[in-house]
């Protein structure tokens, strides 16, 4: 009992610390494919696009969601939604408004409701929303940032594209996708289990509804899809054309981002130096682990040098003493 009470303690903290070192890395897995997935065989660039006279048969509907706070829109992103308007005169046009979103979630999906509530930034909202609308009506979502100069209709022709950005992952500003495709079915299921708060808004908004929790899954999509399954299954990856400040052929950016604070400008660093943020990751890791080894070692070496014994016959000691003292007592009075 006295040599193994300490020993089992010391062993027991550091199995909890292996093991808690373990679920994380475990959770990370999707983060970490990221570095090594390009898109493969699912990749298209602008020139593989058929043409805006294409005769191909188009798999997504005829329609573009778009969203903001209420109707009355800030006229830096006027002319981009006139531009959506006047290139796609046959489309179907769902402007939603944070009213609008939350009407919908509760009369389609009201499982989720307490999760979309629930998000303590908006723009988790507005992210979230993007996804149930793709799956329940399928067509195209286009954020209010990007100005559209010419047709989408040539990529309706495909069953669901995302676009690669930069420096990896997909990106959620403009989606595609045909009405309840398996990739978004994914995407809405994982919803409620990334919901958590990271403390870093940024980080925060970017892994629990934005592009890193899109990209995530889009990598358990790739792993648990059958590599010869289906090709209306398949979700593709549109990577940027050569033009500077063209992106892919269909669009530009304009001003956007108004939810991004303070934090966001650490992330961006941390994302145009991927490299180098994995391996000062993977060097905090290693050190801590390395501290947590030492420590370990440390108390290993105090116990067998006889420092626990020691204490441990001091505290004996000091109970016999007192057990001498109640006992005299007793017998006085006695």
């Amino acid at each position: 009992m006295i040599i193994g009470s300490p020993w089992r303690r010391i062993s027991l903290l550091f199995y909890f610390v292996a093991f808690v070192v373990l679920v994380l890395l475990h959770r990370s897995r999707y983060l970490i494919g990221l570095l090594f997935e390009d898109g493969g065989r699912d990749s298209i660039s602008p020139s593989d696009v058929p043409s805006e006279n294409t005769t191909l048969p188009l798999l997504i509907p005829k329609i573009i969601h778009q969203t903001y706070k209420n109707e009355d829109l800030p006229e830096h992103w006027k002319n981009a939604q006139n531009a959506v308007k006047y290139y796609h005169p046959d489309y179907e046009y769902m402007f939603w408004t944070d009213e609008s979103g939350l009407e919908f979630i509760k009369t389609h999906y009201p499982s989720f409701l307490p999760t979309y509530v629930g998000y303590p930034y908006t723009i988790q909202r507005v992210d979230a929303l993007r996804y149930f609308l793709l799956y329940h009506y399928g067509g195209v979502y286009i954020d209010l940032d990007l100005f559209t100069y010419k047709p989408l209709t040539p990529l309706l022709t495909f069953p669901a594209v995302a676009c690669r950005t930069t420096p990896t992952g997909i990106s959620n500003d403009i989606l595609f996708s045909t009405p309840q495709h398996p990739f978004f079915t994914l995407v809405i299921e994982r919803l409620e289990d990334y919901s958590r708060n990271l403390l870093v808004p940024y980080l925060t908004v970017m892994y629990t509804t934005g592009p890193l929790f899109l990209s995530a899954i889009w990598i358990e999509y790739l792993r648990g899809k059958d590599k010869g399954g289906r090709t209306l299954d398949r979700l593709h990856v549109l990577i940027q054309g050569p033009v500077k400040g063209d992106n892919y052929g269909f669009w530009k950016n304009i001003r956007g981002g108004s939810w991004h604070k303070q934090d966001m400008y650490v992330m961006l660093w941390m994302g145009d130096h991927l490299i180098i943020s994995t391996l000062l990751g993977f060097a905090i890791g290693i050190c801590v682990v390395i501290l947590l080894w030492k420590a370990f070692k440390m108390c290993t070496a105090m116990f067998r040098g006889g420092r626990w014994l020691e204490l441990q016959r001091e505290k004996d000691r000091r109970q016999d003493a007192e057990r001498q003292r109640a006992m005299w007592k007793l017998h006085q009075l006695a």
